[in-house]
């Protein structure tokens, strides 16, 4: 799996029911570089934004473990269970 930093969208396309999100991150001299892109399927956009942004609007305590998995989306059958990523 692929880690990326990100800290900025560059641009949005959609092309045959999938969101292809480029992802920008922003160097040391303050420009934007490009840093990746981010294929969503369309039909799961509102449901993956409205995790993100239920995440970004709890408070944070920076004591407490991340959550293993998100309530919201059902786990499916062939999730893979890939253990802690913190590492």
């Amino acid at each position: 799996m692929t880690t990326l930093f990100a800290d900025g969208i560059h641009s949005v396309a959609r092309r045959s029911g999938v969101l292809r999100i480029a992802l920008s991150r922003t160097d040391a001299n303050g420009e934007p570089q490009a840093a990746g892109q981010l294929l969503l399927p369309e039909a799961e956009a509102h449901a993956f934004l409205a995790v993100l942004q239920e995440q970004v609007a709890e408070p944070t305590d920076p004591n407490a473990p991340s959550p293993e998995r998100s309530t919201h989306l059902p786990k499916q059958e062939d999730d893979e269970d890939i253990g802690d990523l913190a590492q």
